[in-house]
Parts: structure tokens; C-alpha cells; sequence
């Protein structure tokens, strides 16, 4: 259990600004790995705590972030 806390304090922040990263590039590649990330955490905090990055991502003036977040 403590394993599991200690990693979602620490990968989350860094996920997070993985998405808000200023290249186009990181953010993509962090766009595409969004599913993948909530499926190994299922929680609903972390979830929470993508969606404003997501938000933000869906105007991306990257198309590539917009349409790597799509599938």
C-alpha cells in the first residue's frame, strides 16, 4: 500500500508536466500514454488531477497532442 501511495505522489506531478511540457513533442508523447496511465492507477484523485491537463491538451495548438489524446 505504501509503495503504491509513494508512487502515485511521485509519478503524477511528473505526468502532469510531462502534458504541460512547452514541446510539442513531450506533449504528445505524454498525450498518447494518458489511457495507459489511468488504467495502472484507476484512481479517482489521479484522474482528477489529469483532467485539466487534458482540457488544456484538447486546445493544443499541436494537432498531433489533440489527436494522439483522441486514440
Amino acid at each position: 500500500m505504501f509503495a503504491g501511495h509513494v508512487r502515485r505522489t511521485e509519478l503524477v506531478p511528473a505526468f502532469v508536466r510531462l502534458l504541460q511540457d512547452n514541446e510539442a513533442e513531450v506533449r504528445v508523447a505524454a498525450a498518447s500514454k494518458v489511457s495507459a496511465f489511468c488504467k495502472i492507477f484507476n484512481n479517482e484523485a489521479v484522474i482528477s488531477a489529469l483532467l485539466p491537463c487534458i482540457k488544456e491538451l484538447s486546445t493544443d495548438s499541436s494537432q498531433c497532442a489533440l489527436s494522439d489524446l483522441i486514440c
